[in-house]
């Protein structure tokens, strides 16, 4: 009956409630005893210690999984059952592409939207302050992870002390995402404020710092573990208090290169490849293009050149187009 309990469901919950509650406990003690390891015992911590030691929602810690599980069924429902019916969008008078006179326009419409909703959903959910406590935090779950892998590897030896660093390395590199994302999960800042800017930019700077230490592991595992243990625990804390701009003290940014500068230099590179491969292909497509009208083949390479100029320009931008044409070597 509705409003009765069920007293096999309330004893699966409170059957899961227990294991988050000794989950969290778990968690808290690897914590205490990393920075027990690692000596660390003069950085002060409550509130980080408050954010692992909090048992998990269960409610939003399946809502995500939730949503994605209802996105792929509204997907294969609405989509099939729209696209197998005759009644669906038609094009007038049985004219227009094949899906659509067999009935299959609905699907090729309504299933991408609805997937397209769903992704941008669980996109939102997973990187915004819109997915609650388990996306403002998830930070403070990896940098405290990443502290207790410290600690591992400053006692293992041998091969034992080669797979926690390993594993160090993972974790830093999944805990430098999100910190690059920690003014947009924090939920501090507004979607538009000024404030964002510096934010990202200190952001920047912290996991550049991070970095840092993470490199002199090779060169100083003994001083280097420590030091990074202390400062992933530094920015837990300032996360939590909402000091977005100041998640590591500026004596510790000193030796840091901002991550987004690697970032950038990346990212120019596969503009650079974009660039070229759209050069080509639109010098290709003039061609073509040419033979298609007759075009005589005295004129093969102007319209090649052109082409690639065309494409050059809808990746790279006109302005430095008009600074690579300042190099020609033939200009007046």
């Amino acid at each position: 009956m509705w409003g009765e309990d069920n007293p096999q469901e309330q004893a699966l919950a409170e059957q899961a409630q227990q294991h988050r509650n000794q989950e969290a406990e778990k968690a808290l003690a690897d914590l205490d005893r990393a920075v027990q390891r690692l000596s660390l015992t003069d950085v002060h911590i409550p509130l980080t210690r408050t954010v692992v030691g909090t048992p998990r929602d269960a409610f939003r810690d399946h809502l995500q999984s939730g949503v994605g599980t209802l996105t792929m069924i509204c997907l294969l429902m609405v989509g099939s059952a729209l696209s197998l019916g005759q009644h669906s969008v038609r094009w007038p008078q049985g004219q227009g592409p094949k899906f659509a006179n067999d009935g299959g326009l609905s699907l090729y419409v309504i299933g991408p939207v609805l997937l397209g909703l769903g992704v941008g959903t669980l996109w939102t959910m997973s990187r915004t302050r819109i997915g609650g406590d388990p996306v403002r935090y998830a930070l403070i779950q990896h940098l405290t992870r990443a502290v207790n892998t410290c600690a591992e590897a400053l006692e293992l030896t041998g091969t034992a002390r080669d797979r926690a660093l390993r594993r160090l390395d993972k974790q830093c590199r999944k805990a430098e995402r999100r910190l690059l994302r920690a003014h947009r999960a924090r939920g501090t800042l507004g979607f538009i404020s000024p404030r964002r800017g510096p934010a990202a930019l200190h952001a920047a700077q912290a996991a550049g710092a991070l970095r840092h230490d993470l490199v002199r592991i090779d060169v100083a595992l003994d001083e280097a573990l420590p030091s990074l243990g202390g400062k992933l625990l530094t920015i837990c804390e300032s996360y939590i208090e909402g000091r977005l701009g100041a998640l590591l003290p500026e004596d510790q940014l000193r030796d840091a290169v901002p991550v987004s500068l690697l970032r950038r230099r990346i990212k120019e590179v596969v503009q650079l490849l974009f660039t070229i491969a759209a050069g080509f292909g639109g010098a290709m497509s003039a061609n073509h293009a040419a033979s298609a009208i007759g075009l005589p083949k005295d004129y093969a390479p102007f319209v090649a050149a052109a082409g690639a100029i065309l494409g050059v320009t809808l990746v790279w931008g006109w302005r430095q187009v008009t600074i690579l044409l300042e190099l020609w070597p033939f200009k007046g």
